[in-house]
């Protein structure tokens, strides 16, 4: 590694120390972190409480995006930017930004793209995982991010052809999303490499699989034979077994990965999928200054319920290195019992349910008795009636659809530190 050289031969008067997971008082001053997502945002928001902690968060772009809300915007490019605000409104008191990709790593700072320098006491990863086209590609301006959404957008109420590559999540919500505003002939494909939201019990996979049917979506088993690129243009999906599919638009809806290219050159930093290599504290293995959110090679799947212990986790144990003491709060997984989203959207118009089995034990239980039987005043401030399915139903319903995607997801927006949502002007498509 070229992270330093050499710990000096030991003398009889002076031992190494044998813990190296420790900084002193004096340099555990400058607290980086990358990326500026969920992970970072969360990581920030309990860093900065912190006393003697300078917190700079390096952003690649200059907007906000909720890519949650993605599948839906690319569909209805019209309501895009009203999920996307400036940074002006969403940064967090105290924190200072640098805006632009990391290109570099070194033992004591990391460098930018345009050449700039941030030196770093402690660092902390929460970059992210890599999605074409769901997410803007790293350092995209918003005016390339808008005329990007609108063109796709364009493409798939024009298209003939449509294939969304991957059946988890993102692709299930996808492919359901493109059915409801394609052309009525237009023939939608979800290749899937193997059970439709395969992380899911069989009975979610099963309910999917029957919503897919019913709306027409036609799922052909398969992998890419080479790298998932997202097109709005015609052009030619090989698969592994040979067979190929023509398509006007190509979605690809699977994570490619952790945003950790420009860590590939440091030795013993990532494993081969591109995750963080941690220990129990969330601090990498092979250089303790560092630490990891959201890209860790933990068995939890990246989501909020996950990220927030994360955050939490590597926030005491920054604490510690600020004081210059080893770590000393071993990460325990948040809401074990989660392994799946609890939420799964199936179009935004069209259907949406509920696994119980992904839902604390209370509000699983408040689920199944359901609308009018469940206690006062539990969610009918919010909810509207039978949105949670009706009496001992699993959630599940067209209202569940409508009410996330029009009354929970702006109120989610701010409560994520997304603020000033429609405040950036969509660009204009030339003719």
């Amino acid at each position: 590694s070229h992270f330093g050289s050499r710990a000096p031969k030991a003398t009889t008067r002076s031992r190494p120390h044998r813990r190296r997971a420790s900084l002193s008082p004096s340099m555990a001053q400058r607290v980086v972190i990358i990326g500026g997502g969920n992970s970072g945002i969360i990581t920030a928001q309990e860093v900065v409480k912190q006393k003697g902690a300078s917190v700079t968060i390096i952003q690649a772009e200059e907007f906000n995006e909720w890519y949650i809300a993605s599948p839906y915007c690319l569909t209805r490019p019209e309501t895009h930017s009203k999920h996307v605000g400036s940074m002006d409104k969403s940064k967090i008191k105290g924190v200072t930004y640098e805006f632009g990709v990391v290109t570099q790593l070194n033992p004591e700072d990391v460098v930018l793209k345009s050449g700039k320098s941030v030196p770093f006491d402690v660092l902390v990863l929460a970059v992210g995982f890599s999605m074409p086209i769901i997410k803007p590609a790293l350092g995209q301006s918003w005016q390339e991010r808008s005329l990007e959404v609108q063109a796709y957008g364009k493409a798939i109420k024009a298209a003939k052809t449509v294939v969304v590559v991957g059946s988890g999540p993102v692709g299930v919500e996808m492919v359901c999303d493109v059915k409801e505003v394609a052309p009525k002939d237009c023939r939608v494909v979800l290749v899937s490499r193997g059970a439709v939201l395969s992380g899911s019990s069989e009975k979610i996979q099963q309910k999917a699989e029957g919503v897919l049917k019913q709306q027409g979506v036609e799922v052909v088993q398969g992998e890419l034979a080479g790298e998932a690129v997202a097109s709005a243009t015609r052009t030619t999906v090989n698969l592994k077994d040979g067979n190929s599919l023509e398509a006007d638009v190509v979605l690809p809806c699977f994570t490619s990965g952790f945003q950790t290219g420009f860590l590939a050159s440091v030795q013993g930093l990532t494993d081969e999928r591109g995750r963080v290599v941690v220990n129990e504290f969330l601090q990498c293995a092979a250089q303790p200054k560092i630490f990891a959110v959201g890209c860790a090679n933990l068995n939890e799947f990246s989501g909020i319920a996950k990220i927030e212990p994360q955050a939490k986790t590597v926030a005491a144990n920054v604490k510690c290195a600020l004081a210059g003491k080893p770590p000393a709060k071993k990460h325990k997984e948040g809401n074990s019992f989660m392994k799946a989203p609890p939420l799964q959207i199936m179009g935004h118009d069209t259907w949406a349910f509920m696994d119980p089995a992904n839902l604390p034990p209370p509000v699983a239980c408040c689920a199944r008795i359901g609308f009018p039987c469940c206690p006062l005043p539990c969610c009918w401030c919010c909810c509207p009636p039978c949105c949670c399915g009706g009496p001992c139903q699993d959630p599940e319903s067209r209202g569940l659809a409508s009410f996330m995607t029009h009354t929970a997801t702006p109120k989610l927006m701010n409560m994520r530190m997304h603020k000033g949502a429609g405040e950036l002007a969509p660009a204009q498509m030339q003719m």
